[in-house]
């Protein structure tokens, strides 16, 4: 069941890009600003506000997970698919970065800016290089966020666990502003507990898809003593392993975009061909 809900979701994800206009979290950022205004009048909130942010629409989930698997099969896999298309969005990250190529090929600047306002969590670099850049660092790490990890914890936890990792994921995206220091390391310890392990399947799957010699170097040259800000860590990996496989520093511009996107494909291929062979040996149902 999860394999095929895999990937009807990624045949979803390709084919309908309507998809796009429906996957708003809009919702949860009022929800969790709302919570932030009432609950963190004190230092001493933080993680109680972390937690009742993210765990009832979890919850919620599980338990229509629940009462569906027990009585429903086809429900059940219908909200499975549901779910995880959700989960995966707002955007089909391929196709912003290509709509962005495309923008800039055509000379259209305003349309670029735009695009990379979306795709990107933080301001666009003023150098050209520096965008570039940018782009092939968040292309690593939006398919670690945006889908490797989405899939991995569909796979342990089925919906709830697509879910707990999108929400978290959307915690530590951009620090709020009306959130205190003990929020922000609740927010950021939580994303390392779901992170690391599917960071490091991220880093070898590129690894495995690239060079992996020049990967495994890179992987083992990154820190991890900086555990208060363990997003950026885990990301490290994903973003070294994933330049490193493609040794990023012989090429540069567009190219070296389109290259990443194709490591990023080729890393999913493997990935879901895992998931099959786990499926057909009957270790995943």
């Amino acid at each position: 069941m999860f394999l095929l809900a895999i990937l009807i979701s990624l045949a979803l994800e390709k084919l309908v890009p309507a998809l796009d206009g429906l996957r708003s979290l809009a919702w949860f950022h009022r929800y969790a600003d709302d919570l932030r205004r009432k609950l963190l009048r004190d230092d001493r909130r933080g993680t109680l506000t972390v937690l009742l942010t993210v765990l009832p629409p979890v919850l919620v989930v599980g338990l229509v997970q629940y009462l569906l698997d027990t009585q429903l099969w086809l429900f059940s896999f219908v909200l499975s698919l549901v779910v995880l298309v959700y989960a995966l969005g707002p955007r089909d990250m391929h196709r912003q970065v290509r709509a962005w190529l495309e923008a800039r090929a055509r000379g259209d600047e305003q349309r670029a800016q735009v695009i990379l306002r979306e795709f990107l969590p933080f301001p666009a670099p003023a150098d050209e290089q520096a965008r570039t850049d940018a782009v092939i660092d968040m292309i690593f790490v939006q398919t670690h966020e945006r889908v490797l990890a989405v899939f991995f914890w569909f796979v342990v936890l089925g919906p709830m666990g697509a879910v707990l990792y999108r929400l978290v994921s959307e915690l530590v995206s951009t620090p709020p502003e009306n959130a205190n220091e003990d929020y922000w390391l609740t927010a950021t310890r939580l994303h390392m507990l779901l992170a690391w392990l599917p960071a490091h399947l991220s880093a070898l799957m590129f690894a495995v898809m690239g060079s992996f010699m020049h990967a495994l170097q890179a992987w083992r040259e990154t820190s991890l003593r900086d555990m208060s800000r363990v997003p950026v860590v885990c990301h490290q990996y994903v973003i070294r392993t994933g330049r490193a496989a493609l040794q990023l520093e012989r090429i540069d511009g567009n190219q070296a975009v389109e290259e990443a996107l194709d490591l990023c494909s080729r890393s999913l291929i493997a990935w879901v061909t895992i998931l099959a062979l786990l499926t057909l040996s009957g270790l995943v149902l």
